[in-house]
């Protein structure tokens, strides 16, 4: 048995969400990577120190060694913080949607995400902080319009078939 149910259209702040978040996610794991990159290729030069460096070059490769360490322990961190968030963004989106007290506290939530996704990734994320901030701004404006839907009341039928 099939059922008709009216298909709601997706709100302007919702589609801003919606691609913002996923591009948000990508960057954070595009940091992870790149970062990632460049650390084992840091690493490989330690074999080159040793052989050819000095006590300088060495006690230098070590500090760099270490601030590398530092920077992908944070980075780490950080996009697991922009990918939980941008799974928070994407839900609330969707379910929080009925009234207009709402949608507003969503807007602002999107708002603190999107500030969370600029800190926490840096230029990574300026594409999804320049998507969900407007988002944001535009779920606070938003007002929930009442309609009346006089099939909201019946049962849904059956296609083909006749009313339960």
């Amino acid at each position: 048995m099939v059922y008709l149910y009216t298909i709601t259209k997706l709100r302007n702040y919702q589609v801003l969400t919606l691609i913002g978040a996923i591009i948000g996610m990508l960057a954070g794991f595009g940091a992870l990577a790149t970062l990632g990159t460049l650390d084992s290729m840091h690493g490989a030069f330690n074999e080159f120190t040793n052989e050819y460096g000095d006590s300088s070059d060495r006690q230098q490769y070590a500090q760099d060694r270490q601030m590398f360490e530092q920077g992908m322990s944070y980075i780490g961190s950080a996009v697991a913080a922009v990918v939980i968030a941008n799974i928070i963004a994407l839900t609330l989106v969707f379910v929080m949607t009925r009234t207009n007290s709402q949608v507003k506290i969503v807007g602002a939530i999107l708002i603190v995400i999107s500030i969370v996704n600029i800190i926490a990734i840096g230029y990574f994320g300026v594409i999804s902080f320049a998507l969900l901030l407007p988002a944001g701004i535009v779920a606070l404006r938003y007002k929930v319009q009442r309609t009346v839907n006089t099939m909201s009341t019946q049962q849904p039928h059956a296609i083909g078939g006749s009313p339960l």
